[in-house]
């Protein structure tokens, strides 16, 4: 049974430091001050009786903020409940007005899990506080609890998605913290992280070494630490350099490719695609055109183009297998 008392108490009172069933990741109380200072506290934080002080239970950051006004009493409403009656009023609150990130997710099934150790009874209640609640969802806050804090800190500040932080989660402790913070100054989005990532396991794998390591090699370095390059152009040099140390045969017949492409000198409107990453035999041509005196004129240039020594490089090289 849960009763409730509304009172006035002392802030001194009140134990700032326990943080034990705090959920929200919001740090900032700065704006909540002026709202609080201007309307007043509208809605009582929720406290509890703990060893002769009280225990907040809800409204953390209201507290706090109330303490940066300067306040030195504050309307409560004391709880006196049973912890399993206290830690569902804390992720209530939280629920009822937004919802919540990941790491608040998980923040909530940790503190319900020590009360209903019992995955069915677990999911029935996190349903009936507003959580999201599935096998998956278990899965990945089980996951997501075992993240090193940095990782944790990169999925809250928008750095890393939640499927790329549990997959560097994976790695080890250095690799992973050298691949988040590549990502962290590169700002890229999941797709270019996968593809990122993918290289550097590739590498590691192939050459044994690890992936802390190869972020550390000198041309990787250079690019990141050269304060004249923005970071989509850092993201591209460095897809690059790692493109090319996965597949040298592809990338040095790419660069080929380009070379003898420039001296063909082809006009606007004609384009040649070569095979996928240089693969097999078939080339492609594409002519843009409006009127078929135009096309003609195309088809000369063309006509020309495969006499061209250029070109006949370009098609008698052939790659096997990547390397």
């Amino acid at each position: 049974m849960t009763i409730w008392i509304d009172q006035t108490v002392e802030i001194d009172r009140i134990d700032r430091a326990d943080r034990s069933l705090a959920i929200t990741t919001k740090t900032a109380i700065e704006e909540l001050a002026r709202h609080i200072g201007h309307f007043g506290l509208l809605a009582p934080p929720l406290v509890r009786e703990r060893q002769g002080r009280l225990g907040i239970v809800a409204g953390f950051r209201r507290i706090d903020a109330c303490h940066l006004l300067g306040w030195r009493t504050l309307a409560v409403r004391v709880m006196e409940a049973s912890d399993a009656a206290c830690i569902e009023a804390a992720i209530a609150d939280n629920t009822g007005e937004r919802a919540l990130d990941w790491i608040e997710t998980m923040r909530a099934y940790a503190l319900l899990r020590r009360q209903y150790p019992d995955e069915p009874t677990l999911v029935d209640r996190a349903q009936a506080l507003g959580l999201p609640a599935s096998a998956d969802v278990l899965r990945k806050v089980a996951d997501l609890a075992l993240l090193p804090e940095q990782l944790q800190h990169w999925l809250l500040a928008d750095v890393l998605p939640l499927s790329m932080a549990l997959e560097l989660g994976k790695l080890s402790l250095p690799d992973a913290l050298a691949v988040g913070g590549l990502f962290e100054k590169l700002k890229l989005g999941l797709n270019k992280q996968r593809e990122l990532l993918g290289y550097l396991q590739e590498i590691a794998g192939r050459d044994r070494r690890e992936i802390h390591r190869l972020l550390a090699d000198r041309e990787i370095a250079d690019i990141l630490e050269d304060e004249r390059i923005d970071s989509p152009r850092k993201a591209h040099l460095i897809r690059n350099v790692l493109r090319k140390c996965r597949y040298p045969k592809i990338s040095a017949f790419g660069e080929r490719y380009r070379k003898r492409l420039a001296e063909l000198r082809l006009p606007r409107g004609i384009a040649l695609t070569p095979p996928e990453n240089f693969e097999g035999g078939i080339w492609r041509w594409a002519i843009d055109f409006e009127k078929i005196p135009e096309l003609r004129e195309k088809l000369g240039v063309l006509q020309g183009v495969c006499d061209h020594p250029a070109l006949s490089e370009m098609l008698q090289q052939s790659i096997g297998t990547r390397s």
